[in-house]
């Protein structure tokens, strides 16, 4: 999760370097501004993602704890929705 979007906007500032070097230069600033906004998300998305409480591990009761691990990833999933929002 966490390289995929590192990849996305590096991708994104070298196609922003290519189109400069090409002489495309009212094409450049567009894909560096998106490179930017890129970075800006997925950093977003990994403070949330690092903000939320671990899921419990411990599986001597299965139902409870199967339980505690949909609570988890509904909790995560609306903090990723959250700050998808806010961005």
């Amino acid at each position: 999760m966490d390289a995929y979007p590192e990849q996305l906007c590096n991708a994104i500032d070298t196609l922003s370097r290519l189109r400069e070097d090409e002489g495309k230069t009212e094409e450049a600033p567009a894909a560096a501004t998106r490179a930017r906004e890129c970075r800006t998300r997925a950093s977003g998305v990994r403070l949330v993602l690092s903000a939320a409480p671990p899921a419990d591990r411990d599986l001597t009761n299965l139902p409870e704890s199967l339980k505690a691990l949909e609570q988890h990833l509904a909790s995560s999933l609306e903090r990723v929705r959250a700050a998808e929002r806010a961005i």
